[in-house]
């Protein structure tokens, strides 16, 4: 099996032995590994504690088990859509037989004794010339409806929960699939079930470099180098073939980029007002554009609710009208 394109992508790691040393995270490098061993994450990242982790688990199912609950970028598993789905259509028809079976016996039992539909006491049952002692059809498909019914209701809301956790990326998946591919985790045969890119999701909640896949798998040009310099961390083991990114400064990078995006759409509008000697229609003008820019940007936030746009819209463009009127007032005292 060919190999994908090479890529770049983010593991996390355990923190160093060393106090001061901040936990950390690796991305694969271009480089593929010269050989395949199974000891290639046990020996290069020992001075990080991974060799207590790893050391004595062998290659294929448990290695990929501790692998994935200890990177940052792990946890990534099969959703199985098409397969959930299928067994929930199939409930559906099996439950609606039983809807509909149950729905024929009540017919019967009203045109003979309507009085069996208001009693299920033996009584009554004697009296239709049922047995007391064995449960009528009815009370069979009742019961086996029962049962499969709190098992649809099970699987359709894990079905809602599990759609609500993040999707992984292609580079993410291209990542996982290159480390068990090129450290021989698995053979040709089980990597099949890796295939379905867009079935994958993760259940890691805090996902540092959702915003900066740009950044950490990016192909290394010039500029590229220039810009990951900051984030990388020079203190790695000899002979890794990991290039390791500090954590904490990738986490401060969105939080950054978010305050300058912000300061930037508040302050823009205002230094244009403020400069430039515009009419009032220009100036309504150039609060909408701004304002809609303002609606775009909070569109492309990941599961942001409508009432959220709509409130922080309101406070956005209650700030620019307020300094809009303040600024043509202040005008107007000055002639």
């Amino acid at each position: 099996m060919a190999a994908p394109a090479p890529q770049t992508g983010i593991l996390g790691h355990m923190s160093s032995g060393t106090p001061d040393l901040e936990m950390q995270m690796e991305a694969v490098s271009q480089d593929p590994p010269a050989e395949h061993t199974p000891l290639r994450f046990a020996d290069p990242l020992k001075n990080f504690r991974l060799h207590k982790v790893y050391e004595g688990i062998p290659m294929g199912w448990p290695f990929l088990a501790y692998q994935q609950n200890d990177l940052h970028n792990g946890s990534i598993h099969r959703r199985f859509g098409p397969l959930r789905q299928r067994c929930l259509h199939y409930d559906e028809a099996t439950l609606d037989y039983y809807e509909r079976e149950i729905l024929k016996l009540d017919n019967a039992d009203a045109a003979t004794d309507v009085s069996i539909l208001r009693s299920l006491s033996p009584a009554q049952r004697r009296a239709s010339g049922e047995d007391a002692g064995q449960p009528s059809r009815k009370d069979v498909l009742i019961n086996e409806a029962k049962a499969l019914l709190d098992e649809y209701d099970r699987r359709l809301l894990h079905d809602r929960d599990i759609r609500e956790l993040p999707r992984t990326s292609r580079h993410e998946h291209l990542q996982m699939f290159r480390g068990i591919e090129q450290n021989n985790i698995l053979n040709e045969e089980t990597e099949v079930y890796l295939y379905p890119v867009d079935d994958f999701i993760t259940t890691r909640t805090e996902r540092i470099h959702e915003y900066l896949e740009w950044l950490v798998y990016g192909q290394d040009s010039w500029w590229g180098k220039i810009i990951k310099k900051p984030f990388i961390n020079k203190n790695k083991p000899d002979g890794s073939n990991y290039v390791y990114y500090r954590k904490n400064r990738l986490k401060i990078l969105p939080t950054g980029m978010a305050v300058s995006l912000a300061l930037t759409l508040l302050l823009c509008p205002m230094a244009i007002l403020y400069l430039a000697n515009l009419g009032r229609g220009y100036s309504a003008l150039v609060v909408f554009l701004f304002g809609m820019l303002f609606t775009l940007i909070l569109t492309q936030l990941p599961r942001i609710k409508l009432e959220t746009i709509f409130l922080a819209l309101c406070a956005y463009m209650a700030v620019l009208v307020t300094f809009l009127a303040n600024l043509q007032g202040s005008q107007q005292q000055q002639m």
